[in-house]
């Protein structure tokens, strides 16, 4: 399962043929059932994934139906990156003050502390 293939599938803020950008928005709108801010995140001009499969025919359906809308989306091979051991990195500290100060305010009221 470790070794199977995984396809990003992006999308740009272009536009080809005649189709103009509003229209466009509608019919991706229409089609994926997109809320206003996911669609203003797609056009934000910069390659966005909008999905990770692991069927290439499926993100090709997927570019196929973009690019007939008139829209510029394209898929790629998922590098996988380095494994790396996160058990082995640095831990994080808990900030806590020292002992004898955390034993001083113990059993006091929060009112008598803020003063």
């Amino acid at each position: 399962m470790a070794s199977e293939r995984q396809f990003r599938i992006l999308f740009q803020a272009k536009i080809r043929g005649e189709v103009d950008e509003h229209q466009l928005r509608q019919e991706l709108r229409a089609l994926f059932d997109l809320d206003l801010p996911t669609l203003e995140r797609l056009f934000s001009g910069e390659p966005v994934v909008i999905k990770t499969t692991a069927d290439e025919a499926l993100a090709k359906r997927f570019a196929d139906k973009i690019a007939q809308l008139g829209g510029v989306c394209w898929y790629e091979e998922k590098q996988a990156g380095p494994y790396r051991d996160r058990r082995q990195g640095p831990r994080r500290k808990l900030e806590q003050p020292p002992a004898e100060e955390r034993r001083q305010r113990c059993g006091r009221r929060y009112e008598d502390l803020v003063d």
